[in-house]
């Protein structure tokens, strides 16, 4: 679909609307750099954002882009299974369950 096609999708804005101390309102669309409007009353500000709203996207599109992740694994998985056959494991193990027993006594052994 190109910027200039007439397929209307209706889409939802969050809208910040903001009193200055020289009075009136402003409008700034959140997320969308530059976006902002004036008015002297706050739907007058919301009319002006959303001129501004239209006219910008009259010559622009938006789109969502996918993007898969250029890492294969999870980074942590080069560590699982690493003491698989150390002989000291079964000890530490149980080193560790005893020392949370100690300190966690509702930790069910």
């Amino acid at each position: 679909m190109t910027p200039n096609s007439s397929v209307q999708i209706e889409q939802n804005y969050s809208i910040l609307i903001e009193t200055p101390k020289t009075g009136g309102y402003k409008a700034t669309a959140m997320g969308l750099p530059n976006c902002h409007a004036k008015g002297s009353t706050r739907d007058l500000a919301l009319q002006n954002i959303r001129q501004l709203l239209i006219a910008r996207l009259e010559q622009s599109e938006i789109v969502t882009l996918k993007i898969n992740s250029p890492q294969s694994e999870h980074p942590w998985m080069k560590f699982a299974g690493m003491f698989e056959n150390d002989p000291q494991l079964e000890e530490v193990l149980a080193d560790i369950q005893a020392y949370r027993q100690e300190t966690e006594p509702e930790v069910e052994a």
